[in-house]
């Protein structure tokens, strides 16, 4: 469902400017198309990121993380390769695609490709958890020594959505992914545009993304690596234990 609602969003956004269009005939005046070009725009990208980067990434992410438990931190390192190559490359893919098809074909491009081919894709692999496959977490694995009387890879409790919402530790993960989302999301979006105010070449710019990928790529296994052996230090003070 997310899937086909992402893709409704990306041929939303090929007619974007015509939906705008048709707010301000509504509306009518010269100040009503700014508002309305500006609210039709805000939208486009709230449902992309809603159903993209919200509900596609969180439900394959947390779908992962039933399968892995000891593991977990080098599984979602390696599945994390995938996704920092691709978000680092994907502006100089779409500057290509924008230049060969033009932007509005662009989306609707991706749009055709992402209904059929992201959810059938889903349907044939996605598994919400091993009990509905009759497996086991960690394919049965015990945990390591080392592991095994560390708390922080044991299940404490589970928390509700109220108990969550009213937890310290809830806010300070959410609130810095968000800031990072917003941060590097606006960045993505607007590198050409960022180009020129620096006096510098877009294609210089878009290449930079390439060497990212790769750093990123290495970074996540280390992490990874490391999560899965390290303990959060006591002096951060938070730990979720859901």
């Amino acid at each position: 469902g997310a899937s086909m609602a992402l893709a409704l969003s990306l041929a939303y956004m090929s007619v974007v400017d015509r939906v705008a269009g048709g707010v301000e005939a509504l509306a009518g005046g010269e100040a009503p198309w700014v508002w309305a070009r500006m609210g039709c725009l805000v939208l486009g990208f709230f449902l992309m990121r809603f159903f993209g980067q919200g509900l596609v990434m969180m439900t394959s992410r947390n779908m992962v993380g039933k399968w892995w438990v000891a593991h977990r931190g080098k599984v979602f390192s390696v599945g994390g390769i995938a996704v920092t190559v691709c978000f680092s490359l994907a502006p100089k893919l779409f500057n290509e695609m924008i230049e060969t098809f033009g932007w509005r074909e662009s989306w609707r491009l991706m749009a055709v490709v992402l209904a059929p081919g992201f959810c059938l894709l889903a349907w044939l692999l996605y598994r919400d958890n091993p009990a509905e496959c009759r497996l086991e977490a960690d394919a049965g694995r015990t945990a390591d020594s080392r592991q095994a009387d560390d708390p922080e890879f044991r299940l404490v409790k589970d928390f509700t959505r109220p108990e969550a919402l009213r937890s310290f530790s809830f806010w300070a993960f959410s609130l810095v992914f968000a800031l990072q989302a917003c941060y590097f999301t606006g960045y993505a979006f607007h590198v050409i545009d960022v180009a020129v105010d620096l006096g510098r070449d877009g294609g210089v710019m878009l290449n930079y993304f390439v060497p990212i990928a790769l750093l990123n790529a290495g970074v996540s296994l280390v992490v990874g690596w490391m999560s899965d052996r390290c303990r959060l230090p006591a002096s951060i003070g938070i730990r979720i234990h859901c």
